[in-house]
């Protein structure tokens, strides 16, 4: 009976902790989440425009990139209404990502609009790694209302991905399609129209 009555109590605890986050956060930075998971991580809250009733999972970790080294950037991250993130997604924005209404992102996604580059090595032979490298490659992306991407897909610069359409998972997405479809593979194309 005891060990019921805490299990009971610990279920309570576990769906009222995610709403006193998200209330935590509206108050305290002026990010008005739902819902939010253990371990969030915001950075260039400024530049991040959430809508309603957005939910946001365990670890995940939203990023507005406004320096990086010597760089600056005047980043526009927007999340739409009724956007649901998984446990562990994570977002970099350096220059404009639009997640549309009520998107549905699977644990594990990776969405960003700019990229280190590579590995370089000069005539010289002096090598310069990738984290030392500039923030390149930086162009828009747009993500259509209701738009599913499942677990482990990785959304690339430059993509748009139009309404209503599925991402599979671990895909690997630099398409431009306006139309809802079913978008699959490494690297991804569209399977079918919807």
């Amino acid at each position: 009976m005891l060990r019921s009555l805490l299990l009971r109590c610990f279920e309570f605890g576990e769906r009222v902790a995610p709403r006193v986050r998200g209330m935590a956060f509206r108050i305290l930075f002026d990010l008005p989440f739902r819902r939010v998971g253990r371990h969030l991580t915001v950075l260039g809250g400024r530049s991040i425009q959430i809508g309603d009733s957005v939910t946001v999972g365990d670890g995940c970790w939203i990023e507005a990139v406004v320096r990086y080294r010597d760089q600056s950037f005047n980043p526009q991250l927007i999340i739409g209404d009724r956007v649901s993130m998984s446990n562990w997604t994570h977002i970099s924005c350096a220059k404009k990502i639009v997640l549309g209404e009520g998107c549905l992102i699977g644990s594990k996604v990776f969405i960003g609009d700019h990229s280190h580059g590579r590995l370089h090595v000069d005539a010289d032979g002096s090598e310069t790694i990738p984290r030392d490298m500039p923030l390149v490659n930086a162009d828009s992306i747009e993500i259509g209302a209701g738009t599913w991407i499942c677990d482990g897909a990785v959304i690339l610069a430059g993509s748009k991905i139009g309404r209503g359409s599925v991402i599979g998972a671990n895909s690997v997405v630099k398409i431009r399609e306006e139309r809802g479809a079913l978008i699959a593979g490494a690297p991804a194309k569209v399977l079918r129209f919807f």
